[in-house]
């Protein structure tokens, strides 16, 4: 432990930071979510407190994930973070799911030819 923080509390906060933002969720929509407050919030994804064991199930619902999800890292290769943008779009409408993949092939083309230039 340093500075009164454990190493599992600052993990934890990380992989709800991670997770939320995955999800597009501001600190303020996520404790209101929790009904919590957002400095409590904050204090958990920063390490400083840990959540209450009987809140960790309302976390992993609000973030769409289970509470062993919130000991993981999150997704770090390829096809953890394709696994993500599906998740992701599974609630959107048909076409707006079209839309989000005409909008990442796009930026994967763009990317890809960028990449072609430096190299």
């Amino acid at each position: 432990m340093r500075d009164g923080k454990c190493g599992l509390t600052i993990a934890l906060g990380l992989a709800i930071s991670e997770r939320r933002k995955q999800k597009g969720l501001t600190q303020a929509q996520l404790a209101g979510l929790l009904g919590i407050g957002q400095v409590s919030l904050s204090q958990m994804e920063n390490g400083i407190i840990a959540p209450k064991l009987s809140r960790l199930q309302d976390i992993a619902d609000a973030l769409s994930c289970t509470v062993a999800d919130l000991f993981r890292p999150a997704p770090a290769d390829a096809s953890q973070k394709a696994a993500v943008m599906a998740d992701m779009i599974q609630a959107l409408p048909e076409r707006f799911q079209d839309m989000f993949l005409s909008m990442i092939e796009s930026a994967v083309n763009s990317l890809r030819d960028e990449g072609k230039k430096h190299t």
